[in-house]
């Protein structure tokens, strides 16, 4: 599917202080979810901060584990811990 480039067009990222904070004490994100939309669209659910992704963050052709999708789409989440390990086992 080739992907649409124009000039109006945006790659963002909104979260949360709190969230901000977890990501940075990790060094970064593991798989931010990223919209992409037009700059006439606001963006303004998942928290009051955006983060504003380079053309290459979104690019199949600049990395091929890129994937763009023509609708909203469930992607992978933050992993969390389903069960504490036994530290005697």
């Amino acid at each position: 599917m080739p992907v649409e480039e124009t000039k109006d067009l945006l790659a963002l990222h909104n979260l949360t202080a709190d969230k901000l904070s977890k990501a940075l004490a990790l060094g970064g994100f593991p798989m931010p979810s990223i919209a992409v939309t037009r700059d006439s669209i606001p963006h303004t659910n998942f928290g009051d901060i955006t983060l504003v992704m380079n053309k290459s963050t979104v690019d199949p052709k600049a990395d091929r584990r890129n994937t763009v999708y023509s609708a909203d789409a469930w992607t992978p989440t933050f992993p969390s811990i389903e069960y504490e390990a036994d530290p005697k086992a």
